[in-house]
């Protein structure tokens, strides 16, 4: 596993999460422009890292936990300064970081039992994608985005989990990683 770490699609993830304590920092201090830098670098990042362990044949076990690891620390670390500066109301923050928790805490079950950690699919990287329009639009204060964005990102947030709980109960029952 050590091996892993200096594949490139895993290098990308973990720049995602040492991002994530400069990104919150910049939250907090409302450093608009850098912080805006690096959320644009930080998902740069995960196209990178995705498409680096596909090209490379680089898809390992670790690269699947700091992938989605590296995603959920980079949106805490915009979303909880978020709440804490007033950017975003709670609810939001809750609805985000609570379908986040459970799918780590259900990743983390399934791996422990069965020994394999399921992928991330489609749906959760276009919702990270969402999410991080609209709480970067909250950041930056566009007009009327948030109105629009609250709404759709809550709709993908729900979609999201409701797929990650059927794929997970599936491979449980199924224990066929072909079949999630």
């Amino acid at each position: 596993m050590t091996k892993d770490l200096t594949k490139i699609s895993n290098l990308f993830s973990l720049l995602r999460i040492v991002l994530a304590i400069p990104i919150f920092f910049g939250v907090m201090n409302d450093e608009k422009l850098i912080t805006t830098a690096m959320i644009f670098v930080a998902g740069f990042s995960d196209w990178a890292d995705g498409y680096f362990a596909r090209k490379r044949n680089e898809i390992s076990e670790l690269g699947k936990i700091l992938d989605p690891i590296g995603d959920k620390l980079c949106l805490a670390a915009l979303i909880i300064p978020m709440i804490i500066t007033g950017y975003i109301p709670l609810w939001f923050a809750i609805i985000a970081l609570g379908r986040d928790a459970l799918i780590i805490i259900g990743g983390l079950y399934i791996q422990r039992k069965k020994g394999f950690v399921i992928p991330s699919i489609m749906i959760g990287k276009i919702t990270f994608i969402v999410l991080g329009c609209v709480v970067l639009g909250a950041f930056l204060k566009i007009p009327y985005f948030n109105m629009i964005g609250y709404p759709i990102a809550t709709v993908f947030i729900i979609v999201s989990f409701v797929v990650y709980l059927l794929r997970a109960v599936n491979f449980l029952k199924n224990s066929n990683i072909d079949n999630v």
